[in-house]
Parts: structure tokens; C-alpha cells; sequence
């Protein structure tokens, strides 16, 4: 299955670096491009701090320069130079500035690095994460481990139009890495309402639950090194409880999902689910019309 470049979006953090990293092995594997991407506020549109007398292009200018320097200069032990050769910074936001350039060289895959936590890594994580999963055309992982390596990818999926798409990349995914993949399903228990009796037992949404599984989303794995899981219970404890006790070291995700995975993505869980699940997450989108 071929690729396309692969972008990384970087900051002079460790976390940022690790990205890059992981985004160097895959662009190597898929034999593609890894092209690093970097924003830099506009400060004199932006901050009226900025001295009214300030020369603009000058002063976005050296803006740019020092980010530039600090950057190549964090990875420069990280990544091959062709990467660093490939370093694009540019003036603007960065949940703005990351995917126009993924849309530019048709990319396949956005990676940024998680768990930020300098002045500069708050601007590039956090809410750029969360807006870039939300918005996304492209595959967007956000990295939680210095590890080059995915070895074990658990895809979570409902049976919406989302299960498809999100295995297939899941999948793709593996096979650069040989990894093996899990296929889970999390059976949400009914809202409880006060007089009002379940409508189900546990064992009868289970029943359910997996005849979907089998019609949903079996036909969509075609890689031999998949396995699958239904679980019962809240969606995202089910998911960290699901990568603990199998040690996965990514979960994948599509981002439209007409069912728990869209109320997870789209609400606050949100947030959890990116910077607070202890490895790396990748979100998948999955238009409306396919």
C-alpha cells in the first residue's frame, strides 16, 4: 500500500524531537518524504506590545531566524539532514499553518509530540491538538513515548462508517512495523433513568453488540495479525484499561463516528484521550460522504 510525505510538526521541546523521530522512521519505511513544519506567531498583527516604530518584516524576520536556529539545533543528533534540510517555517498558527502545509504536499500522515510542557510546547500542543484532530483532513498522530517503534497498535472503532477507513490505516500502519493490532469495541451500558427499568441485560448488549462486530467491522481487517475485542463498560477507562493490560504502544481512532467515538472526540474527553492517555494516539478522519 503506498504513501504519501509524511509531516511533522516541531518546537524546540524533547517531546517535539520525539515526534520527529518517529516520523523520520516512517517516511524511511513507506519510502517517502518527512518534511519538519514549524509556526511562528505573528507577533506584530497580534501583540500590541510589539513597538508601534518596529520595522514588521525585520522584526518576523528574526523571529523566524531564532526558531529556525533553536530547532535545527535541537534535532540535530535526532533526524537525518535531509530532514532537517526540509524545515518550513512560517508566520501564523500552527492548527492553521501544519495542515495547509500536509494539504499542500498531499500528505498522508501529521505526527506532533504530546505531553508538552515549555512555553513553547503549551502553543504547539494542547488546543493545536485537539483543534487538528477535530479539523483534520490527514492522519494525525500526537506522540507520548521517545520510542521509534509501534509494535502493538489497538484500533477502537464503532460500527459507524468510521470503522473502515480507521482500520485501513491502522492497518497500514502495522505492516511498516510489523506490529500486532488489536480491533476493539467498547459496549456502552443504557443512561440510567430513575423508574425506569434497563431495557437490557448486560449479556443481551453483549449478544448485540458482537453480531454487529461480526457484520460492521470483521470485514474491514485484512491483516493477519489482528485480533479482536469487544468490552463492556465507559469508553475511554476501557480504552486505558485495554492498553495497559496489553501494553499497546498507539491507539487509533476515527474522528466521525456516529456513535461513542464522535462523542468522545468531540466533547471533553477529548483533551484525555490526547494528552493524558500514557501512549500515542492517532486520529483518523473519516468524512461524511465516504
Amino acid at each position: 500500500m503506498s504513501w504519501n510525505p509524511v509531516i511533522v510538526g516541531v518546537d524546540a521541546t524533547s517531546t517535539s524531537a520525539n515526534a520527529a523521530r518517529l516520523g523520520s522512521v516512517i517516511a524511511s519505511r513507506a519510502g517517502v518524504e518527512c518534511l519538519l513544519v514549524h509556526a511562528v506567531p505573528d507577533f506584530w498583527s497580534t501583540d500590541q506590545r510589539v513597538p508601534a516604530y518596529a520595522d514588521a518584516t525585520t522584526f518576523n524576520q528574526a523571529l523566524i531566524d531564532a526558531s529556525r536556529t533553536s530547532i535545527l539545533r535541537s534535532l540535530k543528533a535526532v533526524v537525518p539532514q535531509k530532514q532537517l534540510d526540509t524545515l518550513e517555517v512560517r508566520l501564523g498558527k500552527p492548527h492553521s499553518v501544519i495542515p495547509e502545509i500536509a494539504q499542500q504536499h498531499s500528505a498522508d500522515l501529521i505526527l506532533l509530540g504530546g505531553k508538552h510542557h515549555s512555553v513553547l510546547g503549551r502553543w504547539l500542543g494542547g488546543s493545536t491538538a485537539q483543534h487538528i484532530a477535530r479539523t483534520s483532513r490527514v492522519p494525525f498522530l500526537v506522540t507520548a513515548s521517545d520510542s521509534p517503534e509501534l509494535d502493538r497498535i489497538l484500533i477502537a472503532v464503532d460500527f459507524s462508517e468510521a470503522a473502515g477507513p480507521t482500520i485501513e490505516f491502522g492497518e497500514k500502519l502495522a505492516r511498516l512495523f510489523n506490529a500486532d493490532v488489536k480491533v476493539m469495541n467498547v459496549v456502552e451500558p443504557p443512561p440510567l433513568v430513575p423508574e425506569y427499568p434497563t431495557p437490557y441485560t448486560t449479556e443481551e448488549l453483549m449478544e448485540q453488540a458482537g453480531a454487529q462486530f461480526e457484520s460492521k467491522v470483521l470485514p474491514f481487517i485484512k491483516y493477519d495479525r489482528t485480533t479482536d475485542i469487544l468490552r463492556y463498560g465507559s469508553v475511554v477507562p476501557a480504552i486505558e484499561e485495554e492498553v495497559e493490560a496489553w501494553n499497546a504502544s498507539l491507539v487509533v481512532m476515527g474522528s466521525h463516528g456516529k456513535n461513542w467515538i464522535d462523542r468522545v472526540l468531540m466533547g471533553s474527553s477529548t483533551e484525555r484521550i490526547l494528552n493524558d492517555l500514557p501512549i500515542s494516539t492517532l486520529i483518523v478522519p473519516v468524512q461524511a460522504d465516504r
